[in-house]
């Protein structure tokens, strides 16, 4: 039987390591913007999306929650799939804010 300290079996040492590192990598303030697991305010510029459906990054645009799309720049492309957290309204037949949700990058 394992105790606690510095004793312990060095496979349950190994496990303990790779749960605390999976947990750091799953911590978004060690993330930069973009990556998986990550949260953006985006904008989708054609097209009503439902709440769980999942979208190219090229379909999509950095936006501020007035659905005014990024102007930098160069335009930052948006990379991988993204998964929509509420409801995006086709923001060519109404404002450009009800284009405009909360998405998660899932690959």
């Amino acid at each position: 039987m394992a105790t606690i300290g510095k004793n312990w079996n060095p496979e349950i040492k190994a496990l303990e390591k790779s749960l605390i590192e999976a947990i750091e990598n799953s911590n978004p303030k060690n993330k930069e913007a973009g990556e998986v697991g990550t949260y953006a305010l985006l904008r989708k510029n054609s097209g009503t999306t439902f709440h769980g459906q999942v979208v190219s990054g090229s379909q999509l645009k950095w936006a501020t929650a007035s659905g005014i799309a990024e102007t930098g720049m160069p335009q930052p492309v948006i990379e991988g799939q993204w998964k929509l957290m509420g409801f995006a309204q086709d923001s060519g037949a109404s404002t450009p804010e009800d284009g405009t949700a909360v998405w998660l990058r899932v690959e």
